[in-house]
């Protein structure tokens, strides 16, 4: 995984993580707690700053309620959505190999745009919405 994709990857599992914290009536501090972490750990993580790991991960899934897999897939279901927006919004497809989605997203809107993008596919699959899976 390159530089800008593992940017990419960060940004989309800390909207997940966010958004299921959110959900939950959760304060940072509040989860953080929880998952055994600190505050601005979770703050860094949910802000794309900061990579997950494996442990990290199944203590804020658990802290959420969520079987680890769980979490994992939503991560993976909103990158792949993320991909999607990003790549129709380009007007290519989200598998084109040249160059990468994450790479043009990034270059066209910046993380912050990236970060909007994640935002609306997090959301979507947080809520179950596919009426546009197959649209992109």
């Amino acid at each position: 995984m390159g530089h800008d994709e593992r940017a990419a990857y960060l940004i989309v599992s800390g909207k997940v993580i966010a958004l299921l914290r959110q959900r939950a009536g959760l304060t940072q501090g509040e989860l953080a707690a929880k998952a055994g972490i600190t505050q601005s750990g979770l703050s860094r993580i949910e802000a794309g700053h900061a990579a997950l790991e494996a442990y990290t991960q199944r203590s804020i899934a658990q802290a959420l309620d969520l079987a680890p897999e769980e979490l994992q897939r939503y991560i993976d279901q909103a990158y792949d959505r993320t991909a999607k927006t990003a790549a129709s919004a380009m007007g290519a497809r989200p598998r084109d190999p040249s160059p990468p989605w994450w790479q043009s997203a990034l270059a066209v809107a910046g993380a912050v745009g990236l970060a909007g993008l994640a935002a609306f596919a997090v959301a979507a699959v947080l809520t179950g919405d596919e009426s546009d899976e197959d649209d992109a």
